[in-house]
């Protein structure tokens, strides 16, 4: 992929489809920061990769805990 990729949220209703029958890991990949990240573990996915949002920012551990959903 590309640094920088913007979040498509027509990723979420099937991530929500596939956690739907599916028990493993599932992955999203681009343009996840704290919201987006949030939208996606909602919708199911429990991997979130992140590159731009977590190395651009001031803190790298804050960013990371922005996107498991605790309080920073």
């Amino acid at each position: 992929g590309v640094g920088g990729q913007v979040f498509m949220p027509e990723v979420n209703p099937k991530v929500k489809q596939l956690r739907g029958g599916f028990a493993g890991d599932l992955a999203v990949v681009g343009g996840l920061y704290a919201e987006t990240g949030r939208l996606v573990r909602e919708a199911g996915a429990n991997v979130l990769v992140a590159g731009t949002y977590v190395f651009h920012a001031s803190s790298c551990r804050d960013a990371i805990a922005s996107l498991r959903g605790a309080n920073v």
